[in-house]
């Protein structure tokens, strides 16, 4: 699921005790450290959803989760 929210600020608190949050920030997605970082992330997607681990990546004012 992907979901993009155009926002200044993001409520994080919805997932306090209920999920782990992994914030992926960057100016560029082309940032070959930002593309590596996800690649890395999606390789483990099954392992994340067992432990409730969010992504988010986060660029230009806006986020992105998936």
């Amino acid at each position: 699921m992907l979901v993009t929210i155009t926002s200044q600020s993001q409520d994080l608190s919805k997932h306090h005790w209920e999920n782990r949050l992994i914030l992926l920030l960057t100016d560029d997605l082309k940032d070959e450290n930002f593309t590596s970082q996800l690649a890395e992330l999606e390789t483990g997607l099954k392992g994340l959803e067992e432990r409730k681990v969010i992504v988010y990546q986060v660029f230009q004012h806006k986020m992105k989760m998936g």
